[in-house]
């Protein structure tokens, strides 16, 4: 297998323009979006983190400051991020998990800083999804829209344990309950038009991470390989794998 490029502002192509960056789907938004806050920061960029749902304060790092913005927000609180500093900024806490801000507030937000990452996807820690109708929730102004899948689904059953939104998905995908996840299911995802791309402005660029491929690393056929790969005819497709080491390999890298 090729070596993966470490740099993932590099290999992604992430450019100063794209200022507000969603992160959608399950199985490591917020590994991902840490990982690019990090090296947005060493490039001397001001970085803002922030959610449009709800998280753990600590996803985004223990170094990460934090700063509520009171709920709702009145746009009265002024913003201060320097040069290679990060940001996270939500509403409020409550029961442990950070309140998101309202998508039209982003905007706003983007003002102060280089970039804006967003968690704009809520999965309860599952590695595959199918959003229901509400879902994301990505603000208008987004750039760039990050599509992430754990491919440590492939071959689960489908599954309450394995999937988030279990009923939108077998909609979706038309499985039945049970059945194994498999590369047909991740190809009705992206094609179904209540799949995994809903709800993405059509301004944005959109850029699909199957992540985890540690995961599946000797244990998927290079037919399968090329299955995930052309998922989708419109956007440039990547795998990756975030831990222990971050490697991310373009599609054409591993077929």
């Amino acid at each position: 297998m090729p070596t993966g490029q470490t740099s993932l502002i590099t290999i992604l192509g992430i450019t100063k323009a794209e200022r507000i960056v969603s992160v959608i789907g399950a199985g490591g938004k917020s590994t991902l979006i840490r990982l690019l806050a990090s090296e947005l920061a060493l490039l001397n960029r001001r970085v803002l983190v922030t959610t449009t749902t709800k998280i753990f304060p600590n996803q985004m790092g223990p170094k990460a400051n934090l700063q509520l913005l009171g709920n709702p927000y009145t746009g009265e609180m002024e913003i201060v991020v320097e040069p290679s500093q990060i940001l996270t900024v939500g509403r409020e806490i409550k029961d442990g998990k950070l309140l998101g801000v309202d998508p039209r507030v982003v905007h706003e937000l983007s003002k102060c800083v280089d970039h804006v990452l967003v968690e704009a996807d809520g999965a309860k820690g599952k590695s595959i999804k199918a959003p229901e109708s509400w879902e994301p929730v990505i603000p208008d102004d987004t750039n760039l829209t990050i599509v992430v899948i754990g491919l440590d689904c492939l071959g689960q059953p489908a599954d309450e344990k394995t999937v988030f939104r279990l009923e939108r998905y077998l909609e979706v995908t038309k499985q039945k309950k049970n059945e194994l996840v498999t590369v047909d299911a991740f190809k009705a995802l992206f094609n179904n038009p209540k799949g995994i791309l809903h709800g993405i402005p059509i301004h944005s660029r959109v850029l699909i991470l199957f992540n985890k491929m540690d995961a599946v690393i000797g244990k998927i056929s290079k037919r399968e390989a090329l299955g995930i790969a052309s998922v989708s005819t419109k956007h440039e497709v990547f795998f990756g794998s975030m831990q222990p080491v971050v490697k991310v390999w373009r599609c054409t890298d591993l077929v």
